[in-house]
């Protein structure tokens, strides 16, 4: 409670994703021991002081457990890599995507040069050099896109069905992770969020399992979204499975922006959210299709 948070946010992660469209060949580095590279100014060693059974002993170097070091880390990699439009940073985790071997190199110069400027260093055994896929922050990210992790998926296709609203939590926590590659995500997963409502009674029908289920298999699909292409127009659809529950934004590619013909759709996001009483009004639906000139959001 002595120390300030930093209120330095840490990226969102589809920011970073947008930093990686178009690319074909990727690096990921990471920094050794993260935190511990960077030191602490005096005033800050004091702060960190630690008592043990040998005496009282001060951090030099900022230590894992800080609940400012997020923030003070991820303020010092953005200082970093400011102005490299070509890479990204979470936390000690920075990625490079280029569409080319040669752009790549020249960029991956760029970034030893910073990396070494701040006297950090890399763990050569976490980084990944020139490859056509990576992992990161839980997807598996290559020239075609971005879909979930096996590796993530599988801990929540392993998880079995929650008896309590803790492991309820836990479950829909995960799965929401992944909401923007699932069409109809909040209808989907409606019965389990029954029990999220204040004095529901618990109570695990065969609904709710067939919900739970259905979110399990769903993940398991070939899930797939696409880059981002400045150079085709987009289109946003507007669908109401169940006018009393949901409301789905499908973002989508226009692969012939000349002839403007929706001949082949492929989702960047799929937005999902619960409607509003207003909103339920019959009136209100819409079925269509429009130009996506700028950002998305509630069409009407």
């Amino acid at each position: 409670d002595a120390l300030e948070l930093s209120k330095h946010p840490l990226p969102v992660p589809d920011d970073i994703f947008a930093t990686l469209n178009g690319g074909r060949i990727f690096t990921k580095l990471d920094l050794s021991d993260a935190y511990l590279q960077a030191e602490l100014d005096d005033e800050s060693k004091k702060l960190c002081t630690i008592n043990t059974h040998r005496g009282l002993y001060q951090y030099q170097r900022l230590p894992f457990g800080v609940k400012s070091a997020p923030g003070i880390f991820q303020s010092i990699m953005d200082k970093m890599l400011s102005e490299l439009p070509f890479t990204a940073a979470y936390l000690d985790d920075n990625t490079i995507a280029n569409g080319n071997m040669s752009e790549h190199k020249h960029h991956l110069y760029q970034v030893f040069n910073r990396i070494r400027n701040y006297g950090f260093h890399l763990r050569l055994d976490k980084c990944l050099f020139c490859k056509p896929s990576i992992k990161y922050l839980g997807f598996v990210i290559d020239q075609n896109g971005r879909r979930p992790n096996p590796a993530k998926i599988s801990a929540i296709v392993n998880m079995p069905e929650p008896n309590d609203v803790a492991k309820l939590r836990s479950f829909l926590g995960m799965v929401n992770y992944y909401q923007s590659f699932v069409d109809n995500m909040r209808f989907i997963r409606q019965p389990l969020d029954d029990f999220l409502k204040k004095d529901a009674k618990w109570q695990l029908t065969e609904r709710q399992k067939q919900s739970f289920h259905q979110l399990k298999s769903i993940l398991q699909s070939d899930l797939l979204l696409t880059h981002s292409d400045r150079s085709s127009a987009l289109s946003w659809q507007l669908m109401h499975p169940s006018m009393e529950l949901e409301q789905l934004f499908s973002i989508a590619c226009r692969m012939d922006p000349s002839r403007l013909l929706l001949t082949h759709l492929e989702p960047l996001h799929l937005l999902n959210r619960t409607t509003a009483r207003l909103e339920m009004d019959p009136r209100r639906k819409r079925y269509q299709e429009r130009p996506c000139h700028g950002g998305f959001g509630d069409p009407s």
